[in-house]
């Protein structure tokens, strides 16, 4: 297991396109320098110890497709400029990610395939803080989004909704509140939701309730989570 901190020579891998630190014990800030990397496609930092706030400069990773910050202790909130990252919204060709939760965290497995992968921002198990921002809706092909065990705050973003390939949405464990719009029929291409454990209020809409794909095959419960399995 490594330790220690990313140092700020790190940018002097100019070439670099492809981080995993994953699963292991950095500390400290997540350096100015690795957001200016501007050939890197993938990061992974997950399973950390690093510290403070998101850089505004998460807005340069013009080329990062996917990028995995859960399970450190970052605080602050998600910059605006986070809807900048625009090629978390095209799709990779070579590799397929497939990630699950297993013992509270989450595993990133790589599998050499032909297989159309997930457009993936996680950010789940911080101490992120403030709202949703309203840049979210920039990342129109993100299909996958956890932003869950934070400490988000405000009604959910009508933002979201616009979001029309999403299959994973995860916001449990959080201070938001309000209620769950019909807006969500939107996101007919949703399998899995989770917003359990906030101060959400209300009743499940029935257009949420006649989504296509979860007209059969749907566990929909007030606990505000669902699960939709393919037919």
């Amino acid at each position: 297991m490594l330790s220690g901190t990313i140092s700020n020579t790190i940018e002097q891998a100019a070439g670099l396109s492809f981080v995993d630190l994953s699963d292991n014990a950095f500390s400290g800030t997540i350096p100015v320098e690795l957001y200016l990397l501007d050939s890197l496609e993938y990061m992974y930092l997950s399973i950390n110890q690093f510290t403070g706030s998101i850089s505004s400069f998460i807005g340069e990773m013009k080329q990062v497709r996917e990028l995995g910050l859960g399970n450190n202790n970052l605080s602050g909130s998600i910059p605006f400029e986070f809807g900048n990252l625009e090629n978390m919204s095209e799709y990779i060709e070579k590799c397929f990610l497939c990630s699950f939760y297993q013992l509270s965290r989450w595993t990133h497995f790589y599998f050499p395939c032909n297989i159309t992968p997930t457009a993936y921002f996680s950010i789940n198990e911080n101490g992120l803080s403030g709202e949703i921002p309203s840049s979210i809706d920039l990342l129109g092909k993100l299909k996958t989004l956890d932003l869950s065990n934070n400490f988000f705050h405000g009604k959910i973003s009508e933002k979201l909704y616009s979001l029309t390939n999403l299959e994973f949405l995860m916001l449990s464990s959080n201070q938001l509140t309000g209620t769950i719009s019909s807006q969500m029929n939107k996101l007919e291409k949703l399998f899995e939701f989770h917003a359990d454990d906030n101060f959400i209020d209300g009743t499940i809409p029935k257009e949420i309730k006649e989504m296509n794909i979860c007209k059969s095959k749907c566990n929909l419960s007030f606990s505000v989570s669902f699960i939709c399995v393919k037919a």
